[in-house]
C-alpha cells in the first residue's frame, strides 16, 4: 500500500511538470489571446506579487531613508565642527586685529611724543580696596625713578610711587589720594583733578580761579605745573558741570580718557628726547 501512495505522488508530480512546462511553451509565444490555465495562474498570484513589491518598495524607502538620514547627521556633524573652527579663527583674527591696532596706535605715540617712552608691561593690579595701584615689569635697572610719569597712547595714567629692580608701583589718577594740576584746553583756564573715593570711573575738577570757563565736552590736559607730570597731556571729557550752593564755584565731572579697568601696557616718560645736533 505504501508503495502505492508513493507511485500516486510522483505521478501527480510528473503531471504537475508537465502542466508547467505546456504552459511555459504556450504562453512563450507572442499571442494576444490568454489561455485559461494562465488567467487563472495570473489572477492567483497577482495579488502576492502587488504585496510583494509593494512591501519591497517600502522595506527599499525604509533603508533608503535610514542611509539618507545617517548621511545627513555626519554631514551636519561635519558642518558644525567647521562651523566652530571658523568661530574660532574668527575670533582670534579680530582680537589678533585689536591687538594690531592698539599696538599701532602705542608705536605712533611714541613716535611722536617728545618725550623719551619706556614701553612696560602690567605685572599686577592691588587687589585692596583702600589703594588703586597697578604693578609694572620695569624698575631701577630699566632707569625708572620715583615720581616719574606713567602714559598710554590714550592719555595720562598715573605716577611711580616706588621701585625696585625689576618692577614698579604706580599710584593711578583715579585714586582718591591723587591730585593733578590741569587746564581745560579750550579756555586754557587752571584746575584741579582729583581721583573721587566713591566711584573709579571718573575723576573731580576743581577751579583755581573763582569764574572758571568750563562747558560740557571740555577736553582737560596736564598744566606740566608741580613738577610730576608734563603739560598738554591728555586726561578726559568734561562730562557734567554743577554749581555750589552759592551759584559761584564752578566744579566738573570728568571722564577719562584711559580705561584704567583694562591696563596692559603702559609708558614710562624717562625724560625729554634727547636734541640732534
Amino acid at each position: 500500500m505504501f508503495q502505492g501512495v508513493r507511485f500516486k505522488r510522483i505521478l501527480v508530480s510528473i503531471i504537475f511538470i508537465l502542466i508547467l512546462i505546456v504552459s511555459i511553451h504556450v504562453t512563450s509565444h507572442e499571442r494576444e489571446e490568454v489561455t485559461f490555465l494562465e488567467r487563472i495562474i495570473r489572477d492567483t498570484i497577482s495579488p502576492l506579487q502587488s504585496l510583494l513589491n509593494s512591501t519591497g518598495a517600502r522595506v527599499s524607502d525604509y533603508f533608503n531613508t535610514v542611509i539618507h538620514v545617517k548621511k545627513i547627521k555626519e554631514e551636519n556633524l561635519h558642518l558644525t565642527k567647521e562651523v566652530s573652527q571658523l568661530l574660532a579663527e574668527n575670533n582670534e583674527l579680530r582680537r589678533a586685529q585689536k591687538e594690531n591696532e592698539r599696538l599701532r596706535r602705542m608705536l605712533g605715540f611714541k613716535e611722536e611724543t617728545p618725550y623719551q617712552l619706556l614701553p612696560a608691561k602690567v605685572i599686577a593690579r592691588d587687589p585692596s580696596n583702600w589703594t588703586d595701584t597697578i604693578i609694572i615689569g620695569v624698575g631701577e635697572k630699566d632707569g625708572v625713578k620715583k615720581n616719574m610719569a606713567v602714559v598710554t597712547e590714550l592719555g595720562l595714567v598715573g605716577h611711580i610711587i616706588s621701585v625696585t629692580n625689576y618692577t614698579a608701583r604706580v599710584l593711578l589718577l583715579i585714586d582718591s589720594r591723587s591730585a593733578v594740576g590741569a587746564r581745560l584746553e579750550r579756555s586754557r583756564d587752571l584746575v584741579i583733578v582729583e581721583g573721587l573715593e566713591e566711584e573709579e570711573t571718573h575723576f573731580w575738577m576743581k577751579p583755581l580761579i573763582r569764574d572758571v570757563d568750563v562747558k560740557e565736552g571740555d577736553r582737560v590736559v596736564s598744566s606740566g605745573l608741580g613738577g610730576i607730570y608734563p603739560g598738554e597731556l591728555l586726561i578726559g571729557e568734561v562730562i557734567q558741570v554743577k554749581t555750589d550752593e552759592y551759584n559761584v564755584t564752578k566744579h566738573a565731572l570728568i571722564k577719562p580718557f584711559v580705561n584704567f579697568m583694562k591696563l596692559e601696557e603702559v609708558f614710562v616718560i624717562i625724560g625729554p628726547l634727547e636734541e640732534e645736533f
